[in-house]
């Protein structure tokens, strides 16, 4: 009982001294007790994600890297997924219906691992499709994956954005996070949102914080997702900073013995409970 009200006062210290911006919470905590950041954070996304109508999964194995044309059907739209391969150079373009999208000289509408941008020309397989039916917008979801990869490189993705309709395309990239595209419902209409995620610290835990950083993009008119903003033009964010379980210790690396609890900081669009 001693450890539960020890365990309660923590928690509502932690939620002291936070201040309202437009109606929406802007606070920093640090996870003391409870469901863990992550946990919240997983089921905050979950409650507003929405379902999209069909999903087709690559489970083909692209075995020695060649040139090749693969087709998928998307229930009334045919995707073409084109693979050419000389001298150790692989160059992808996807054909959607009618429209062919080069992946050459492309790179990602967000900074994904820290200040860096990722290179479209480095995930050339396709992982997952979904395709999404929301009002005016008809939008494929393409998830993109290294065909080969060794290390920190299988952390690597991006995710296309279509819309058929007006045939815009963004290109979003994500390191070590959320590799799957998923849109949002945070208003009262269809209108669809996407969450952005950023990678910066030590990947390997050891020995700097390493810290997953949403931003939040919406859908425009013509079927482009740009960044939202409240009425002041600031960003909406979250950060969730999670410091080292282990350390260097001579030639070892062995666990911490004092752990530092993870941090959220947050000015969102929605209460994060």
């Amino acid at each position: 009982m001693k450890l539960l009200s020890l365990c309660l006062l923590l928690c509502l210290s932690n939620q002291t001294g936070n201040h309202s911006r437009h109606a929406i919470v802007d606070k920093v905590e640090m996870q003391e007790c409870g469901p863990s950041i992550t946990e919240r954070l997983r089921d905050h996304f979950d409650r507003y994600e929405i379902r999209p109508d069909l999903v087709v999964n690559n489970n083909e194995d692209f075995g020695v890297v060649k040139s090749k044309r693969r087709t998928i059907k998307l229930a009334n739209h045919r995707i073409v997924w084109i693979t050419k391969a000389a001298n150790n150079d692989v160059e992808t373009s996807i054909k959607i219906d009618n429209e062919t999208i080069s992946l050459k000289k492309k790179i990602s509408l967000n900074n994904a691992d820290g200040d860096q941008k990722i290179e479209l020309n480095l995930v050339n397989d396709w992982d997952q499709i979904k395709l999404y039916t929301l009002g005016n917008h008809e939008i494929i979801g393409i998830t993109l994956t290294p065909i080969m990869c060794t290390g920190l490189m299988c952390g690597v993705s991006a995710q296309l954005l279509y819309d058929v309709t007006t045939k815009s395309k963004t290109f979003f990239g994500a390191f070590r996070a959320n590799f799957d595209v998923k849109l949002f419902r945070f208003s009262q209409d269809d209108t669809p949102y996407y969450v952005t995620t950023n990678f910066d610290g030590d990947p390997h835990g050891v020995t700097t914080p390493a810290t997953v950083s949403y931003e939040l993009y919406k859908i425009q008119s013509y079927g482009q997702f740009l960044i939202r903003t409240d009425t002041a033009g600031e960003k909406y964010f979250i950060k969730h900073t999670i410091f080292p379980d282990r350390e260097i210790k001579g030639d070892e690396v062995v666990p911490k013995i004092e752990l530092t609890p993870d941090k959220l900081e947050h000015y969102w669009i929605k209460t994060i409970d």
